[in-house]
């Protein structure tokens, strides 16, 4: 039998440590990446900035996790909203976005 163990430490920086300039280059990339591929909801789009300030898109995240210890509920408290006005957001978004196509 053998039996792996797996230890997931990451360290996430929030805010970013980015200039203002490229946070809204950032900020652009993953808007027009979710409404390039006709997201609906919220989505965690991830980049990764190299040391010279561009940003690379990597993935978009249409199920993103909602754990204590998921990203979307860490940046969305970093806008004002702790869970229980995120999870709401999410609700009435889907409920106003009712009958659409």
């Amino acid at each position: 039998m053998i039996t792996i163990q797996s230890i997931r430490l990451t360290e996430y920086i929030l805010p970013p440590e980015i200039d203002e300039e490229t946070l809204k280059r950032v900020e652009d990339i993953a808007f027009r990446a979710h409404k390039a591929l006709g997201c609906k909801g919220a989505t965690r789009v991830d980049l990764i900035v190299d040391g010279t300030d561009l940003p690379c898109l990597l993935e978009v995240n249409t199920i993103p996790g909602m754990t204590e210890t998921s990203l979307l509920p860490k940046i969305a408290a970093l806008a004002g909203y702790d869970f229980t006005l995120l999870i709401e957001a999410i609700i009435m978004d889907a409920l106003n976005r009712r009958g659409e196509k």
